[in-house]
């Protein structure tokens, strides 16, 4: 298995996943899963997502494999994260110490709480304003060290070479953050630093998107797979969850707070070796 999966990483091919029975063969009581769909970057690049389904086996003892392919998928608004990329930059520490110093009139949980949120709003506006697209400006820098190249090839002064010096550093630290922001998507921890930069580890993040997607939820043991049912069966739970309409709660247990150690009990349990 580890030689066939050493082949899968050299021929730069990826592993779609699945949904359904996890065996698709077995014979007497041998079960196996001998056969699996690979795709190549090429594949992820032409269609959006790719859904393969085991389907139930009749009179064979081989499963029927449904590959379904999709050209565009609806986008989201995507979750805040922290980017490592971040920390790179010359003024991020000096920047989070200003905000989170500032007072918020609070203390105790409450006064972290909104500190959290401020260093989130904080970082969305300064990732915004600082990095913008980080891919955008990778390639203008590119072009831009090329520019000084050509300037210090045709006039080769000392503030011709210390101009091309400068962009050539600023272009390494940019290339840097890429990797570092393509490295967090994919979270492909065995990438050599070949690969990071490659069409295959663009496309592993592509299918890493399609694996995070919710293609099927069952509600009242009825199966949703249409986006719009399972959107709409998402919101209805929440607006029932969420419902002032709730019923009578049970009260709570209170004989359960006797049970707790104290603090003579929290003392013999420090003084433990």
């Amino acid at each position: 298995m580890m030689e066939f999966a050493d082949a899968i990483a050299d021929c730069q091919q990826i592993d779609p996943g699945f949904d359904g029975p996890i065996f698709r063969w077995h014979r007497g009581g041998l079960w196996e899963r001998l056969y699996c769909i690979l795709i190549g970057e090429h594949w992820t690049s032409v269609f959006a997502t790719t859904r393969v389904t085991h389907l139930v086996r009749f009179s064979l003892d081989h499963t029927p494999l449904l590959v379904r392919c999709q050209f565009s998928v609806q986008t989201t608004k995507p979750a805040f994260r922290f980017q490592n990329m971040w920390v790179r930059h010359e003024t991020f520490r000096g920047e989070i110490a200003r905000v989170w110093e500032a007072e918020t009139g609070y203390s105790g949980m409450m006064n972290l709480q909104l500190k959290l949120i401020r260093i989130k709003k904080f970082l969305k506006v300064w990732n915004r304003e600082v990095f913008g697209n980080i891919l955008q400006n990778l390639k203008d820098e590119e072009q831009t060290v090329l520019e000084a190249q050509i300037l210090f090839d045709s006039d080769p002064t000392l503030a011709h070479r210390a101009e091309f010096n400068r962009v050539s550093a600023k272009l390494i630290v940019t290339a840097k953050m890429e990797e570092e922001f393509w490295r967090q998507k994919a979270t492909i921890r065995w990438a050599t630093d070949e690969e990071r930069n490659s069409k295959f580890f663009h496309g592993w993040v592509r299918q890493k998107r399609v694996k995070s997607r919710m293609h099927m939820v069952e509600v009242g043991g009825q199966p949703l797979t249409e986006e719009t049912e399972i959107r709409e069966s998402a919101a209805a739970f929440f607006q029932q969850l969420l419902t002032s309409n709730v019923g009578d709660l049970a009260q709570p247990d209170l004989s359960l707070i006797h049970t707790l150690p104290d603090s003579v009990d929290q003392e013999a349990l420090c003084a433990l070796p």
